[in-house]
């Protein structure tokens, strides 16, 4: 990538939705002097406003995008070197359409309540949100264009593909457990943990007891999204490979005859994939991705393919490849 092309990523996926939110917040700050005090911060579905709360909440809302802007920056780490990754370019465009709509939540509802002696009698959000919407998806649009072009991934070199010395009659089974380094496993249940007790206790303290259900509800919800997304099984053997949550699903299974390959890849998980667990990446690829390092990617015989971040992946293709060329015959 040349150095315009970086500050040109660099002005649109960082810049842009900073410089948003920033303006969004100092136009509320100046509003200050004439926004009631409680402010609506929250209006129920027949437009009218149903949750007050501090004018300082509407000053905070658009800096969230400064939050979104140094995890953009994060991504993109290594594009000067490596370029950006067609996940990469999602999530830098994505930026735009954050902070059109969470500077709309907070300086537009101060805009709408400024003047007003008391935030009850403030109109309905909900056309201005609906504007912003629009608005933050065309942004979005706008900066996916403005970007400079993401890198395709490289096609695996098929006569690099590692083959199990199988003879012809041989029986073999290569499994593995796919799952995040400890580091990640405590911070996630630390996470969850911490939000657990404080949403709790929010809800506890501020709200009737069928709040308190729905929040454990929703952190249930939360707690089996995590656990069948991060932590998986492979396995392979002559029926095919099998790629299982610990849950029992999601789950992929490929045949043998369906398969035209396998090969190992490094896989950083922001630039190949945006993020980390199911996730769709460029060049027809969808990636089980848990941690950085090694993956064995599975090359299916209509071009697709899944990408499993797992240890000793050498091996488990090299099986792959083995019961491929078995099955076309080729090992006699």
């Amino acid at each position: 990538m040349t150095r315009a092309q970086h500050i040109r990523l660099l002005l649109v996926g960082v810049a842009l939705p900073a410089l948003i939110g920033l303006a969004g917040s100092v136009v509320t700050l100046s509003l200050l002097p004439v926004l009631p005090d409680p402010v609506a911060v929250h209006w129920g579905t027949s437009g009218e406003p149903d949750g007050f709360g501090s004018p300082w909440i509407l000053v905070a809302l658009p800096l969230l995008s400064l939050g979104y802007a140094a995890f953009a920056f994060a991504v993109t780490r290594t594009a000067r070197t490596e370029g950006i990754s067609w996940s990469q370019r999602g999530v830098l465009a994505t930026g735009a359409f954050l902070a059109v709509v969470v500077t709309a939540a907070g300086a537009g509802s101060a805009v709408l309540q400024a003047g007003l002696a008391d935030a009850t009698a403030a109109p309905s959000v909900l056309p201005l949100l609906s504007t912003a919407i629009v608005v933050g998806l065309l942004a979005t649009v706008g900066a996916w264009f403005a970007l400079p072009r993401h890198t395709a991934t490289a096609a695996a070199d098929p006569s690099a593909r590692p083959v199990l010395d199988l003879a012809p009659t041989e029986r073999a089974v290569w499994t593995r457990r796919v799952e995040p380094g400890r580091r990640v496993v405590g911070l996630v249940i630390g996470g969850i943990a911490l939000a657990a007790t404080a949403g709790a206790i929010v809800v506890w303290a501020s709200a009737p007891l069928l709040s308190l259900v729905i929040w454990v509800g929703i952190l249930a919800l939360v707690i089996v999204a995590v656990t069948s997304t991060m932590f998986w099984t492979i396995r392979v053997d002559a029926s095919g490979v099998d790629v299982r949550s610990a849950l029992g699903a999601p789950r992929f299974h490929y045949p043998i005859e369906k398969l035209a390959g396998a090969t190992v890849t490094e896989i950083n998980p922001t630039r190949d994939f945006g993020g980390w667990g199911i996730r769709a990446g460029g060049g027809r690829r969808t990636g089980i991705v848990v941690r950085a390092g090694g993956a064995i990617e599975l090359r299916r015989v209509d071009d697709r393919s899944l990408v499993v971040t797992v240890d000793d992946a050498e091996q488990g293709a090299a099986l792959v490849n083995a019961l491929i060329a078995r099955s076309a015959g080729r090992i006699q």
